[in-house]
């Protein structure tokens, strides 16, 4: 029982090290070289711009021939975001609330380092999906297939209540910070890709709400349909975000932080 204890203890201090020093390199990176950081969160939302506009594409040429075909294959291919963050090093707020808040929790950070890493990450990440998928309904790609099924994806948002929303935002980001967690545990590349890809599909089929692919949802609405970012849209957003954070570092992280932090006693 004594060596049970201790391997288990041991398994757990390592698992607690993996986070918290991702969670350290991240704070440091941001500390020291700004500039590059934001660039690193801008990138994460071309990422995430980028799988929005496949999935968009790939999911209005099918719903054509069938809504739920075309809702498949709309969250099937979504995960491709995560898997280029992972793999191109972005910075995505929504899996860095996660990983972030070891820190936070063994205060190695301040609430305020924390809140200013989220706000950097969230403020790149925004810019970063805006632009990509502003760019590309300029290019007018798609246009007959993508501009009507947009506008039903922005309106079918904008008539969720708000504590819906926020209930979606919260198991939205519970399932990202998995695939997360995934990506720090893992070390097969293969294993890392499929695990990133099932977490993901699981919440877009759910039609559960990402903050940064809304925004970039949005942004195509408003330049395909008009519809502005009035108060209602803005709303939509900032309950996403906190539903996502509240996912990310208190759904996930607390019970996570928990379990891996080695106790001090027997």
């Amino acid at each position: 029982m004594i060596r049970l204890y201790y391997l288990l203890r041991s398994l757990s201090m390592i698992e607690f090290d993996l986070i918290a020093n991702a969670s350290e390199k991240k704070f440091n990176f941001l500390a020291n070289y700004l500039p590059k950081y934001f660039v690193k969160a801008i990138l994460a939302g071309f990422y995430v711009g980028i799988a929005s506009i496949l999935s968009i594409g790939l999911g209005g040429s099918l719903s054509q021939i069938d809504p739920n075909l075309g809702r498949v294959a709309f969250s099937a291919l979504f995960g491709f975001a995560i898997v280029q963050i992972v793999f191109l090093n972005g910075e995505l707020v929504t899996g860095n609330s996660f990983v972030a808040s070891f820190s936070l929790y063994s205060k190695r950070r301040s609430f305020a380092e924390y809140a200013w890493l989220i706000f950097i990450c969230l403020l790149g990440n925004g810019l970063g999906i805006a632009f990509l998928t502003g760019l590309y309904i300029k290019s007018q790609g798609l246009m007959g297939i993508v501009y009507p099924y947009v506008t039903q994806l922005a309106q079918g948002k904008l008539q969720t209540d708000l504590w819906t929303l926020f209930l979606r935002s919260i198991l939205c980001n519970f399932i990202v910070s998995l695939a997360t967690y995934f990506s720090v545990k893992l070390t097969d590349e293969t294993a890392k890709v499929l695990t990133i890809l099932l977490a993901m599909m699981t919440f877009v089929l759910a039609g559960l709400d990402h903050s940064v692919a809304n925004i970039g949802t949005f942004t195509m609405a408003w330049l395909v349909d008009g519809i502005s970012f009035n108060a209602q849209v803005w709303t939509h957003i900032i309950v996403s975000v906190i539903g996502n954070l509240v996912g990310g570092a208190i759904l996930l992280g607390v019970p996570v932080y928990y379990a891996v932090n080695a106790p001090d006693k027997k």
